[in-house]
């Protein structure tokens, strides 16, 4: 019995995560989004140094507003 209910929850955390062997629209927006980020970055210095704080930034503020 254990065993079926280990497959079952499996399937339906594999299922939730889009691990279907797709790539899920988003993470074709995201990475070439990131791709151009790094391009960018690569061209301007500067631009890479706002680039970098930018995403510190954001990321603080969402694990603060997660945590809450």
């Amino acid at each position: 019995m254990k065993k079926n209910d280990s497959s079952t929850n499996r399937r339906r955390r594999r299922k939730s995560f889009g691990m279907d062997g797709q790539i899920d629209q988003r993470t074709v927006v995201l990475l070439l989004r990131g791709s151009g980020a790094v391009y960018a970055a690569f061209e301007h210095p500067a631009l890479g140094t706002a680039l970098l704080i930018g995403i510190a930034v954001v990321t603080l503020v969402y694990l603060l507003m997660r945590s809450q």
